[in-house]
């Protein structure tokens, strides 16, 4: 096939190995010349190369379209799903996004698995199924009574040390009380005692005075 004129594609086409010189046309119309190409490859499955473009070339235009289409259909899977998983205003929140809007799509792997996980993380933060604890590991039965019992000798000891102390109280304000009445028991001696003085004075006076009447 040659630019600019009619091909026929009734019949297979041979494809031309030997280049021809062309004179050089505009870029607008060598993109459209392109195009209808790749859209004559695709509905036929016969295609021609042309003279001035290599299989290199062809490949490179034809996995750039594809790389462009599946970069639409992700992001227009993604709009759709992230629509249907936020809720409008004054509706119940929505349960989460349909199965179809999870299919994979034809994209790399690293990709599809990224889309699938920021899915999933909406779906529980818009309410759908909570991510279970993980499970507590149970203590090994040896150091849990291990720990109890030193806990009952703890506070066994503590009570023990209570009722000492109670103890030790009691016991001095028992010695208060009685350093009270011993002191009160001195006073009354020392009083006793000042008497007998006196007393024993005035019996020395007496004896003087009878001694001297004796004398006279």
């Amino acid at each position: 096939m040659h630019r600019g004129g009619s091909s026929d594609l009734s019949g297979p086409m041979v494809p031309s190995f030997f280049p021809t010189k062309k004179n050089p046309a505009p870029a607008g119309e060598e993109e459209i010349e392109k195009r209808k190409l790749r859209e004559k490859r695709r509905s036929t499955g016969v295609f021609s190369i042309p003279s001035n473009e290599s299989l290199d070339e062809l490949e490179d235009d034809d996995g750039g379209d594809r790389e462009r289409k599946m970069e639409q259909q992700l992001v227009q899977a993604n709009t759709v799903q992230n629509e249907a998983m936020t809720p409008s205003p004054g509706s119940p929140e929505s349960p989460g996004p349909p199965g179809h809007l999870l299919q994979e799509t034809p994209r790399s792997g690293g990709v599809r698995h990224k889309s699938l996980s920021a899915g999933g993380s909406a779906e529980e933060d818009m309410g759908g199924s909570p991510r279970q604890p993980a499970p507590r590991q149970p203590r090994e039965p040896h150091t849990s009574g291990s720990l109890e019992r030193r806990l009952e000798e703890l506070e066994k000891e503590l009570l023990r040390e209570r009722q000492e102390n109670n103890r030790l109280l009691k016991d001095n304000e028992e010695n208060q009380d009685l350093i009270g009445k011993l002191k009160e028991e001195i006073d009354l001696l020392n009083r006793d005692l000042d008497e007998i003085e006196d007393e024993n004075d005035q019996l020395k006076q007496d004896r003087t005075v009878t001694t001297r009447n004796g004398n006279q």
